[in-house]
């Protein structure tokens, strides 16, 4: 059986949507960190790894907004949430087509994600890295 060496999470964008256009969707703009800090702690603690390196993007920053009134929002949270031994990646700084990156830009999306799970586990590999504490949602 193998090894999970570093979780990898893009999630971010149904938030941003306007609750009174899409009921069904439930977005929760305001409670992306909390949720995102929940699920960070369970994973790793499901699998026995409470130190696993995690690195997420935050959203791109697309030409059209409309219909996605909580987009800030979540980028900010996603700029601001401290996660234990996670590290964040940047994607505003590339080519958009709507809401979803170019070819080019999921290109760079792969390279910025494999450059700061390899330096994740260059810090200490298979050790722990950081205290994981669990998010007032998890306890």
């Amino acid at each position: 059986m193998g090894t999970i060496s570093g979780i990898l999470f893009f999630q971010g964008e149904a938030d941003t949507i306007d609750p009174q256009r899409y009921p069904n969707l439930q977005p929760d703009a305001e409670a992306w960190a909390e949720k995102f800090a929940t699920f960070a702690y369970n994973f790793r603690n499901d699998i026995g790894q409470p130190n696993l390196p995690l690195v997420y993007a935050q959203l791109g920053q697309p030409d059209d907004l409309e219909g996605l009134p909580n987009w800030a929002m979540v980028q900010a949270q996603q700029e601001n949430i401290q996660i234990p031994n996670g590290t964040m990646i940047k994607t505003d700084d590339l080519p958009m087509d709507g809401i979803h990156f170019t070819v080019e830009g999921y290109k760079t999306i792969g390279e910025r994600f494999a450059d700061a799970i390899a330096k994740a586990d260059a810090v200490s590999p298979g050790t722990p890295n950081g205290e994981s504490a669990p998010p007032e949602s998890a306890q």
